[in-house]
């Protein structure tokens, strides 16, 4: 065995810890992820449009900015969530199965172990405690923070700030 192998039993461990925790909070969505939104249709509908311009308008040009919402003023991408980062996993699902709202709730699920596994990796390399890396990622993965904030995309998607975090403290 390598001496990369408790790192990565404790990365596993710690995946299907947040896994299975995400797969029971979302046990009754979970069965509808591609006819019923997570949350209110306020902002998962908004967001769930955004994705599905992502998905058919290249990111980035002059007709991306102009994303078909407020009539006739034009640039309103800058003027809302642009869910750029989504772009790699929710735009193949659009793709495929040509559908926004399966896409929207599949980034919202995965949010929460990757939330959690970001932050275990931050906490693991700060404290060099896999335990405390647990933990660390429990707590920011299914805070409260984040329930009261289920029907905001844009918000549960938080596992850049640990791993730009992360990435700065190994730099460093």
């Amino acid at each position: 065995m390598t001496s990369r192998s408790p790192a990565v039993r404790s990365i596993g461990l710690a995946a299907t810890i947040y896994a299975v925790i995400t797969a029971v909070l979302f046990r009754h969505a979970l069965p509808v992820l591609g006819t019923r939104l997570i949350g209110d249709l306020g902002d998962p509908l908004l967001n769930s449009s955004i994705l599905a311009w992502n998905a058919r308008t290249l990111p980035l040009t002059d007709a991306w900015w102009n994303f078909p919402g407020y009539a006739p003023l034009s640039g309103i991408t800058a003027f809302t969530e642009h869910l750029l980062v989504t772009y790699p996993v929710a735009s193949p699902i659009i793709w495929i199965t040509h559908n926004p709202v399966l896409a929207y709730n599949v980034l919202v699920v995965l949010s929460f172990p990757l939330n959690g596994l970001a932050m275990f990796a931050l906490a693991r390399e700060l404290t060099g405690s896999a335990i405390a890396g647990g933990v660390a990622g429990l707590a920011f993965a299914f805070s409260p923070f984040q329930a009261e904030h289920l029907a905001h995309l844009q918000m549960l998607m938080a596992w850049g700030m640990p791993t730009a975090l992360f990435g700065a403290h190994r730099y460093l």
